[in-house]
């Protein structure tokens, strides 16, 4: 894709480029100016800025870029860490994979940047994971939240069988503060690895669980149905519901 650029004049050396988006790759370049007969270019410079804490809602991230964006690796025990591999996502083109290459039962965190919860009445999860068998050997999976940087990690939830094919789940996100965070922990036992892709964060409606706002929900069946005041040409029914539209 062709970059497109805007240009700024530079006064000071240092110059800080404002206004620009968070987690956002930029390239930058400069020329001089001396009575209006430019130089040439310096070399190109790539950067990427830092992650602000999310506050729009719902939050998707299907590792599709090249690196993690605003996730962080961090080995619980062993040198192993998350990567991010081309193959048979639950969508999109890549996911988050974990995988041990040896036998010391390797462990990682894979971290999710900070989330401002507060405005959420009902804060969930979704997620699709996969964790395919070698004969009886399973790695693992946590999912875990911690509501501040200073507090100790909690689990939410402890994946010990295997999927062999991407699953998806959902799971309340309790105790929601302004500084909450999400992390998946991946222990290898010598199985095929642990996959991860399709994160969402989201508000649910009240009293829906863990279902996706987005699609339809399932309610009561109507019953007692009866019909009564009938003619020729019409009849009164009746019924007794709670859905607020009926076919």
């Amino acid at each position: 894709d062709e970059t497109t650029y805007t240009s700024v004049e530079v006064v000071e050396n240092p110059f800080t480029l404002t206004e620009l988006n968070p987690a956002t790759q930029y390239t930058a370049y400069l020329v001089s100016n001396c009575s209006g007969e430019e130089s040439a270019q310096t070399p190109i410079v790539n950067f990427t800025t830092e992650c602000s804490t999310v506050e729009d809602f719902p939050y998707s991230y299907g590792f599709e870029t090249e690196e993690f964006l605003c996730w962080t690796n961090a080995t619980v025990t062993g040198e192993q860490e998350w990567y991010i591999t081309e193959s048979i996502s639950a969508e999109g083109s890549k996911y988050a994979k974990f995988v041990a290459t040896g036998y010391n039962q390797p462990s990682a965190r894979l971290i999710s940047p900070m989330f401002d919860l507060s405005s959420l009445t009902n804060p969930y999860i979704k997620y699709s994971h996969i964790s395919k068998p070698w004969a009886s050997d399973i790695d693992e999976l946590k999912v875990q939240y911690r509501t501040s940087p200073n507090e100790e990690w909690v689990d939410l939830i402890h994946y010990t069988a295997a999927f062999n094919d991407w699953t998806s789940d959902s799971l309340v996100l309790p105790n929601p503060s302004a500084t909450y965070q999400i992390a998946f922990v991946s222990l290898g036992i010598d199985g095929y690895g642990v996959g991860l892709d399709a994160i969402t964060v989201y508000d649910a409606e009240e009293g829906q669980g863990g279902t996706d706002p987005e699609e339809p929900q399932p309610c009561d069946a109507p019953t007692a149905l009866s019909a009564s005041n009938i003619t020729e040409t019409s009849a009164e029914i009746t019924w007794n519901g709670t859905a607020t539209t009926y076919e």
